[in-house]
């Protein structure tokens, strides 16, 4: 009986319902209704078309910087890109830092990177500063030992890791080197590079430069003592003759790269006095570690 009642009353559902189809209201509805979907869809298409796009555009990006640095010749660590037009020395550049290749060296077997390796040094020396009686700070594998205080620059003796290094940054009172350190870098370089042959015959180096900034500097470590005031006449007689070949050196050098040697001069040892610009190291080889000066401050 249930069965009979339902198909009598289907006909005239679907009656009712065709009926409805055919007024003008409903009609308009689904007009309405059929113009809403086709432009929402188009939105739909239009954003995901957008972002497609957008996506598209960043994987090419990355593509194209993966390319990038699989080009450089800087293997480790990889923000030392070179420098596009390197210079002389084969220097490098990282954000501020000049790095020589001795510099890259030194990061590479440490395994950090510059600005790291400064951030570490200068909580260190912090750590220093905030007391006076401390000599030494030691923290994460390094210790940092106070070495020398000039009028322009603080030395300190870093020990990382086995290896010795000297840091330079800007006195307390000036804030900033009476050089930038960077230029004071290819300053030793230069000096290094250019006059090897014939400061070697009098037995003479030039520590090597690790990385500068305008205001921090790392170079090798030079294990050595100050030459005594008497009974060494010899270290006096060579220093002299170095500073000959030196100011030679210079006259020609300031024309050429007036960007390395503006204000500079030579560091000059008055008779009787300490020689402070050099130390003997313990094989009996002269580590020239100041040979030049800003003449502006004289």
């Amino acid at each position: 009986m249930r069965e009979n009642n339902l198909s009598l009353t289907k006909p005239l559902y679907l009656c009712f319902f065709r009926r409805g189809l055919n007024t003008p209201h409903l009609h308009t509805s689904l007009s309405t209704l059929s113009r809403s979907f086709v432009c929402q869809s188009t939105i739909r298409i239009f954003i995901c078309a957008s972002v497609i796009d957008v996506f598209a555009t960043f994987l090419n990006r990355v593509i194209l910087s993966y390319k990038s640095m699989s080009d450089l010749e800087a293997t480790v660590p990889s923000e030392i890109p070179r420098l596009p037009s390197p210079d002389r020395f084969g220097n490098f550049r990282s954000g501020k830092f000049l790095i020589s290749p001795h510099g890259k060296d030194a990061l590479t077997q440490h395994k950090i990177d510059p600005q790291l390796l400064f951030g570490k040094i200068d909580h260190l020396r912090e750590m220093l500063d905030q007391d006076g009686a401390l000599k030494t700070a030691h923290e994460s594998g390094m210790e940092l030992q106070r070495y020398e205080a000039g009028e322009y620059s603080r030395l300190y003796r870093l020990d990382f890791d086995g290896h010795q290094y000297i840091v330079k940054i800007p006195s307390q009172k000036h804030h900033t080197p009476h050089t930038p350190y960077s230029q004071h870098m290819l300053q030793k370089q230069a000096i290094a590079k250019d006059l090897e042959t014939q400061l070697s015959e009098l037995q003479i180096t030039v520590p090597k430069p690790l990385i500068a900034s305008d205001d921090f500097y790392l170079e090798e470590y030079t294990e050595g003592r100050l030459p005594y005031l008497t009974g060494e006449d010899h270290i006096y007689d060579a220093l002299n003759k170095a500073r000959g070949i030196l100011s030679t050196y210079l006259q020609t050098a300031k024309q050429k790269e007036p960007e390395i040697w503006a204000n500079t001069g030579i560091e000059i040892v008055p008779p009787y006095e300490r020689i402070h610009t050099m130390r003997v190291r313990p094989d009996g080889m002269l580590s020239w570690v100041a040979p030049v000066f800003n003449t502006s401050l004289k």
